[in-house]
């Protein structure tokens, strides 16, 4: 159903348009950033994390391409790391773009995803975060396995 193809630059540029506005929206929306200062940290935590964009080190980026149609409906970015002694892969972003969303794609990307992390990298865990407010992510992860192993939770006083 999906697979998983190299990212391009120029392709990533044009996502990391509204890509980053978005990210920037979430951590003000999560009370993390202002609404004056979240754009400005939004660009430099992508830049801080992808100085080269889609050839920095240690991450990796891919478009997800619909294997009929070979049509692109989102994609997923992962980095590499080490954690307690044993490799483990952090998901930074997965995203299917807004027409293709609830028709299965974030489920089978990351069946794919799992797969490539498995046989490329030899690692035995995925981590990743979600915005408590993203429910439908956050059930997805669920019924695919992931479970919760930090929560951190606030609350707005009148």
């Amino acid at each position: 159903m999906i697979q998983l193809e190299p990212m391009t630059a120029s392709i990533w540029s044009s996502i990391m348009e509204t890509r980053i506005p978005e990210y920037a929206a979430e951590q003000v929306c999560a009370g993390r950033w202002s609404e004056d200062e979240a754009l400005e940290q939004a660009n430099e935590e992508f830049q801080r994390l992808l100085p080269h964009g889609v050839n920095t080190g240690d991450h990796h980026i891919y478009s997800l391409v619909k294997q009929s149609t070979a049509e692109r409906v989102g994609y997923l970015w992962y980095m590499e790391r080490e954690k307690a002694g044993s490799p483990t892969v952090f998901l930074c972003d997965v995203r299917v773009f807004e027409p293709h969303r609830r028709l299965g794609y974030g489920a089978a990307a990351l069946q794919a995803f799992e797969q490539l992390v498995s046989e490329r990298h030899g690692s035995t865990r995925i981590e990743l975060h979600v915005f408590g407010s993203n429910h439908p992510a956050r059930a997805l992860y669920t019924k695919l396995g992931f479970e919760e192993t930090n929560v951190m939770m606030a609350k707005t006083l009148q």
